[in-house]
């Protein structure tokens, strides 16, 4: 056992030691003489932009490949998404978001989010029947020159309990 813990500990220093070895290499020299230029703060946008509507497809929960509308108002947002599998899933989600923070090409969204999916279960006698869950929670979400991608956690309600990792990419193409 103190064998398995020791073989950890030189992997996780071999590991800090390279990472350290690549922090450093990128780390830019400078002479007394020369300084680096200031860096342009980052300028949160504060004007709204006209509601628009948006479209795509996306790989994630609950279905795997799915379509996604949104439609963007600021600061709110409603998004969509759902598809059917080849393998037995249907189902579909629907997001209620708030705007977080916009900068010059992205949007950053608070979701709270709901969905039901259905699944194909084959019993030991062959029977196929169908399994539903139903789910609540909240994610976050980044919308940048329309590449989607959210992050959260839901939990499962009725027969299905227990806690689900959301997770969604796509492209989303401006249509108004």
């Amino acid at each position: 056992m103190v064998g398995r813990a020791d073989e950890a500990i030189k992997k996780l220093f071999i590991i800090a030691f390279v990472l350290f070895l690549g922090v450093w290499a990128q780390t830019p020299a400078y002479s007394q003489e020369e300084k680096p230029q200031k860096r342009t703060p980052v300028v949160f946008i504060r004007e709204q932009k006209p509601p628009r509507l948006m479209l795509g497809s996306m790989i994630g929960f609950p279905t795997g490949l799915s379509l996604i509308g949104a439609w963007y108002a600021d600061p709110f947002a409603v998004r969509l998404s759902g598809g059917v599998s080849m393998s037995g899933f249907q189902g579909a989600q629907a997001d209620i978001s708030h705007l977080v923070w916009r900068l010059q090409s992205s949007r950053h969204d608070v979701s709270l989010t709901g969905g039901i999916f259905r699944f194909e279960e084959i019993n030991s006698s062959g029977i196929s029947d169908y399994s539903y869950q139903t789910y609540i929670g909240s994610a976050y979400t980044v919308l940048y020159d329309g590449f989607h991608i959210q992050l959260g956690f839901a939990y499962g309600i009725e027969d299905y309990s227990h806690f689900v990792l959301l997770f969604q990419a796509g492209y989303m193409f401006k249509i108004m």
